[in-house]
């Protein structure tokens, strides 16, 4: 779907970002796929230095993530980036979340304010980055 007017709100209120449809947790095997999702949403925003923190629910039906920007301007930019674009076959959707309630839901990234960029992980798999949940190496996976 091409990013119009009609499907996208013209501005972001808050600098939270649920993103639908990045994975199904029934195919995905490993302990660190989650991985590869983060790094491929840092990869599709690298335009954007403004993402925060990401937390991959593996759990979810629906695939989702989510993401916490620096601010409205950053989370809209990560919008542009992500809604309407296809990720191993699926396409994907975002929603703007209240930011009460992405602390409420990960009261760690209350303290997020640095950066994040998709070389973090290239450079340091292991090391954990505060506002990035990190469990391993990589798988591939990408968006179209």
């Amino acid at each position: 779907f091409p990013l119009d007017r009609r499907n996208s709100p013209p501005n972001s209120l808050t600098p939270c970002l649920k993103i639908r449809n990045m994975f199904d947790p029934d195919m995905e095997v490993g302990d660190s796929w989650d991985l590869a999702i983060q790094e491929a949403i840092l990869e599709k925003c690298s335009d954007n230095d403004g993402i925060v923190h990401i937390s991959v629910d593996k759990n979810s039906k629906e695939g989702c993530v989510y993401v916490k920007c620096l601010s409205a301007e950053h989370s809209g930019k990560a919008f542009k980036a992500l809604h309407g674009s296809w990720f191993d076959g699926k396409l994907v959707t975002v929603k703007y979340l209240r930011l009460d309630r992405y602390h409420q839901r990960f009261p760690q990234a209350q303290g997020c304010n640095t950066p994040l960029k998709a070389s973090n992980l290239h450079q340091n798999p292991t090391n954990t980055i505060p506002c990035l949940l990190q469990h391993g190496p990589l798988n591939s996976s990408g968006f179209s």
